[in-house]
C-alpha cells in the first residue's frame, strides 16, 4: 500500500482524477498517446506521493522516492 496506505492512494487518485480527467486538463495528445487514466496512474500518482512524502517528512525528493 505504500507510505499513505490504500486510503491515501485512493484520495490521491480521486483528487487527480478530478483535477486532470474530469476537468479535461489532461488529454491524449499530452500523454504521449498513452490513455489519460493510465498516464495518471503511472506518472502523476507516484509523483504526487513522492512530493507529499518529501513535504511531510521535510526530506529531498530523492530521499522520498526510496
Amino acid at each position: 500500500p505504500g507510505y499513505y496506505g490504500t486510503r491515501g492512494a485512493s484520495i490521491i487518485f480521486k483528487t487527480l482524477i478530478s483535477l486532470f480527467i474530469e476537468s479535461k486538463m489532461l488529454s491524449l495528445a499530452m500523454t504521449s498517446l498513452q490513455k489519460s487514466l493510465n498516464y495518471l496512474v503511472e506518472v502523476h500518482i507516484p509523483e504526487t506521493a513522492i512530493r507529499l512524502i518529501a513535504e511531510d517528512r521535510n526530506i529531498s525528493l530523492d530521499e522520498a522516492a526510496k
